[in-house]
């Protein structure tokens, strides 16, 4: 049966440290990668604890290409080929994720799946921990067909209630049955910095993790729809070159000069349209405003500004993507 071998980093070390083989269906599918497209239809894991005389560790890993289904449109599609992959497939996927991430394994305050349709982009975690309690979770690893822990931290602002309650109307776009723990299976959140800012500055951005959202979303994560919150003054301002540029260079580029504007229920978004890695649409949002600023501060149950705001741009999202 056709094989390739091919020399990955090591994610503890940074060096040429894992051998990966993966069996494929046909001979000229060599391209190894999370989301390339290519099915493996025979593949083995084992990962021994001791180094070899060489020191560098070797393994070989089951389904380190994409998975079917795993990055599909349909929504349940997604869930069950996530719930189908094995632990060292998982460990896989979460080795590949971790190399790359500014912050080891993950960054904190950024919960997420590792294959969501929708992926909210914010500014920083914020500064309005629970009453009692840790401002973070112990850790914020992505999930496999299961919603993140991070999506129900009790926050004083009401910030999660707000992702939650956009989390569920953008993804029921595919499927109107899906119910809220699937629609938060898969969804991300990822930040723009790691820091705990009380407002939407530009201190709270660092440029390295701007590009590496960019980088993940245009590479792994691999979602169709992306929501930035807080970020218009900040990303589209006279001062937001640099966020831009480093934007830009992770891989997610568009003509930030150039987007589709649309006004609605007194709010006004704005929309670019790229490609993911694998040439597949997805489309970013920019939200008229963060949900914790006016009109949106308070809770975000229905009937508030908050989940107006989010009907308003439900049916234009959905000419999109549907």
């Amino acid at each position: 049966m056709p094989c390739t071998t091919v020399a990955a980093p090591d994610p503890q070390n940074g060096h040429a440290g894992y051998a990966i083989r993966v069996h494929y269906s046909a001979p000229a599918a060599k391209d190894v990668g999370i989301g390339i497209g290519i099915q493996p239809i025979q593949a083995v894991a084992e990962r021994p604890n001791a180094p070899h005389v060489d020191g560098t560790r070797r393994c070989e890993f089951a389904q380190w290409v994409r998975m079917s289904g795993l990055f599909a449109d349909d929504p349940r599609a997604r869930l069950l080929a996530a719930a189908a992959l094995d632990e060292p497939a998982r460990l896989t996927i979460l080795d590949a994720l971790a190399l790359t991430a500014p912050y080891k394994p993950w960054p904190r305050g950024m919960p997420t799946s590792v294959n969501p349709l929708l992926v909210v982009v914010g500014v920083s975690p914020g500064n309005s921990p629970r009453v009692k309690g840790e401002a973070f979770l112990p850790n914020y690893i992505p999930t496999f067909a299961t919603a993140a822990p991070g999506f129900w931290y009790p926050d004083q602002a009401h910030y999660w209630e707000k992702v939650r309650l956009l989390s569920k109307e953008i993804v029921r776009i595919w499927d109107p049955a899906l119910l809220e723990a699937e629609c938060l299976s898969l969804t991300g959140h990822l930040n723009l910095g790691v820091g705990m800012f009380g407002s939407a500055s530009r201190d709270a951005i660092e440029l390295p993790v701007v590009r590496w959202v960019s980088s993940v979303l245009f590479k792994q994560l691999q979602p169709r729809i992306v929501i930035g919150l807080g970020l218009t003054g900040l990303l589209l301002g006279a001062q937001g070159g640099s966020i831009r540029e480093a934007w830009n260079e992770g891989g997610l580029a568009v003509d930030w000069r150039r987007p589709d504007m649309m006004d609605a229920g007194g709010y006004r978004y704005r929309r670019w349209l790229a490609n993911r890695k694998d040439g597949e649409p997805i489309e970013i949002v920019i939200w008229p405003n963060h949900p914790s600023r006016a009109p949106f501060g308070g809770a975000g149950a229905p009937g508030s500004r908050w989940h107006d705001a989010v009907v308003a741009a439900k049916p234009w999202i959905t000419q999109r993507v549907s």
